[in-house]
C-alpha cells in the first residue's frame, strides 16, 4: 500500500494528474477498464458485443474489465430476455455522483489507515 501511496504522491506532484488517474489508483483499474467505463453513455445499457465493437477489443477482454468494474461496484449487470436468443446481459455504469462518493469514501479509509500507522511510529522504528 505504501508503494502505491508513494507512486500516487509522485504523480500528483508532477502536475500530470487528473481525475481519471485518481479513479484508476483508487479502484486499481487499468487503461482498458477506464475505456470500458468511459464507453457508457447515460442510462443506456450495453452488451459485451456492443462495447467490444466500439472499443475494438476482444470480447473476453471486455468481459474481464466489466467483471472488475462490477466487483468495484462501479458497474452492474442486468439480464433481460432477448428477441433472438434466451437471455442477454446488459451492463450499466452507476451515476458519476455515486462514483465520486465511493472514491471519496475509499480515500477517507486510506487516509485513516495511514494516520493510524503514523501514530504508531516510535523512536525504535528509525
Amino acid at each position: 500500500m505504501l508503494d502505491e501511496v508513494a507512486k500516487l504522491s509522485t504523480k500528483i506532484e508532477s502536475n500530470n494528474f487528473d481525475c481519471i488517474d485518481l479513479i484508476k489508483y483508487i479502484f486499481n483499474l487499468n487503461d482498458t477498464d477506464i475505456r470500458v467505463l468511459k464507453s457508457f453513455s447515460g442510462n443506456k445499457g450495453n452488451t459485451i458485443a456492443e462495447i467490444s465493437k466500439k472499443l475494438k477489443k476482444d470480447r473476453s477482454t471486455i468481459h474481464r474489465s466489466l467483471e472488475k468494474l462490477i466487483s468495484c461496484r462501479i458497474c452492474y449487470k442486468e439480464r433481460k430476455s432477448g428477441k433472438i436468443r434466451g437471455f442477454v446481459d446488459y451492463y450499466y455504469r452507476i451515476p458519476l455522483k455515486e462514483i465520486y462518493k465511493k472514491s471519496e469514501k475509499k480515500l477517507d479509509q486510506c487516509y485513516t489507515k495511514i494516520k493510524k500507522m503514523l501514530s504508531e511510529l516510535d523512536e525504535n522504528w528509525i
